[in-house]
């Protein structure tokens, strides 16, 4: 049960930001998320997280793609469940054939 519940989550994800919607994606993150970027930035709550992804998908992240997969899952205790999902970003302006790679932190939900 954990992967299936995990690979909906990876799927999501991905479709939300194929889709660009920002809203969506930060959506999939606990109210009081905690996000660093690829760059090292730290993000910290659902708004935030979606203002900064909504600002790079109108720019250099606009035409990018994304497949995420889960590395693992483990359900801790009833209803929290870890997982690791790596992701790949393709598409970003000016990085033309480059894979950026990377991995999204658990999310405990609401």
């Amino acid at each position: 049960m954990d992967v299936d519940i995990s690979n909906e989550i990876a799927v999501a994800f991905a479709s939300a930001w194929n889709q660009h919607d920002m809203k969506a994606f930060a959506s999939l993150f606990h109210v009081d998320a905690a996000f660093v970027n690829i760059r090292g930035v730290y993000l910290r709550g659902r708004d935030e997280i979606e203002q900064q992804h909504s600002f790079i998908h109108a720019g250099i992240y606009k035409d990018s793609t994304m497949r995420m997969v889960v590395e693992d899952s483990r359900e801790v205790v009833p209803g929290l469940i870890v997982a690791h999902l790596a992701s790949e970003v393709q598409g970003r302006e000016g990085a033309k054939g480059e894979t950026q790679r990377g991995r999204v932190p658990p999310s405990g939900g609401d």
